[in-house]
């Protein structure tokens, strides 16, 4: 394998897209948030399809950030990226948290539930408990804090083939294994410093810095196939047919099992292999990608709080499947416009990265 040149203008833009696609795969995964109570019919089929086939938003993310952060130290100390990562993510998780707890607090109060406090808990606030989509910046956070030590695998491809391989088979395979064959794999055997989603971030760095060939390339491709078509009929299979969230199958679900695995790996190849030079053509196309790669963190943080408004002020029917494919797009677009009007004003600029 060639390892490339990470500084072209294709490149970068490939992140891009891959950051804003990703971000928008997000938001159609809440927008389809009936699948999560089980409905019947082609409700659940449609539904079950919607949300294996964009599984893959939070792994690209973590691969993402291995693609982008990996080889930090070529720009800057660890002190300036660690400063950097506090003040783009951290500072936002905290005051975002803060916001959900009292908008939580609201809706009790316009429901006539009672409000025990109108103070947030700091135990509750840190572990996501206002809003549980915030569960993303935990783990993100850890791989922040891994980093420094990651960045010294930086070039030593051999090593990194190895630890992805290693992790992969400790956290992607053995959990698998010991779920379906009932049998327990003892964790002592698995990657002791590797664990969580490093892999990603591994993937990531490494993904981004060769260059596959077709044959490379087409496999990578079936295996992520395979691994949604696993994911899609192995839970509409196994799924029994009376509702309910608790009897969702969820064998071939988890960012860390192996379809997912496979299927992601192949979303960063696929748009990685793409040519998006012809979006640079057009200055206003071009601005606006990069506004909204710019907002795509603004936009995971404020879209869950739109959507629950619009739903309940319009009383949409959820189980529309025109809602879960074009409301997600019209929640994308107003948390777009919505982080844009949020970024002009001097205080809460600081709080939409």
């Amino acid at each position: 394998m060639d390892y490339i040149n990470q500084t072209s203008k294709n490149r970068q833009m490939y992140i891009t897209m891959l950051n804003i696609t990703a971000c928008f795969g997000v938001v159609m995964l809440h927008t389809n948030g009936i699948f999560w109570s089980h409905p019947k019919g082609v409700t659940w089929i449609t539904s079950n399809f919607i949300e294996t086939f964009m599984y893959w938003p939070v792994p690209i993310f973590f691969m993402i950030s291995g693609a982008t952060l990996f080889e930090y130290r070529k720009r800057y100390s660890t002190k300036v990226f660690m400063k950097k990562r506090l003040l783009k993510t951290l500072i936002p998780f905290i005051f975002w948290s803060i916001i959900a707890f009292y908008y939580h607090c609201s809706v009790n109060l316009y429901s006539g539930r009672f409000v025990e406090s109108w103070i947030p808990n700091i135990g509750c606030l840190i572990n996501y408990k206002y809003m549980y989509i915030y569960w993303f910046f935990v783990p993100l956070f850890a791989i922040y804090l891994s980093m420094p030590i990651l960045n010294l695998l930086n070039g030593k491809w051999k090593l990194i083939r190895y630890l992805i391989l290693y992790t992969f088979i400790s956290y992607s395979i053995f959990p698998f294994l010991s779920e379906t064959l009932h049998h327990a794999i003892d964790k002592q055997y698995y990657s002791p410093i590797s664990s969580g989603y490093i892999l990603y971030v591994l993937l990531g760095y490494y993904l981004n810095s060769v260059s596959l060939n077709k044959k490379t390339r087409y496999i990578i491709y079936a295996l992520g196939v395979a691994g949604w078509a696993l994911h899609f009929f192995g839970t509409l299979v196994l799924t029994p047919d009376f509702g309910g969230r608790e009897t969702i199958n969820m064998a071939f679900k988890g960012y860390m099992n192996f379809p997912c695995v496979f299927h992601s790996v192949a979303v960063f190849v696929l748009f990685k292999q793409c040519n998006f030079s012809i979006l640079t053509r057009n200055k206003f196309v071009l601005q606006l990608i990069n506004k909204m790669h710019a907002s795509t963190l603004g936009i995971y943080l404020v879209h869950i709080y739109l959507l629950g408004i619009i739903v309940g002020l319009l009383h949409i029917d959820e189980s529309s499947l025109t809602w879960r494919i074009l409301g997600s797009l019209l929640i994308f677009v107003l948390a777009f416009v919505f982080v844009q009007c949020l970024k002009r004003i001097p205080i809460i600029r600081n709080v939409v990265p």
